[in-house]
């Protein structure tokens, strides 16, 4: 849907760089309510978008993992990629 908001937000930009040229020929188009409504919708969906996907990076609670052998292991540099495959 992303695509769509575009295209809603440039039609937005457009009436409003254009309010005597081409809003008042559409403006009968749509009513009143009803376009403050999508602008309001238009606000929303903004705001969605401009969120993270899926929250932070995790992290691990207190740099502490197991090795492969079951070993604790601690400290910032067994906290690399390398310590979980070794």
């Amino acid at each position: 849907m992303g695509h769509l908001n575009l295209i809603a937000e440039e039609t937005v930009k457009l009436l409003n760089r254009y309010p005597e040229e081409i809003g008042k020929a559409v403006e009968h188009c749509l009513p009143r309510e009803q376009w403050e409504n999508l602008l309001a919708e238009l606000q929303m969906a903004r705001q969605k978008e401009a969120g993270p996907l899926a929250g932070g990076r995790p992290q691990m609670a207190g740099g502490i993992g197991l090795s492969m052998n079951g070993d604790t292991q601690s400290g910032a540099e067994d906290n690399t990629f390398a310590s979980y495959v070794s």
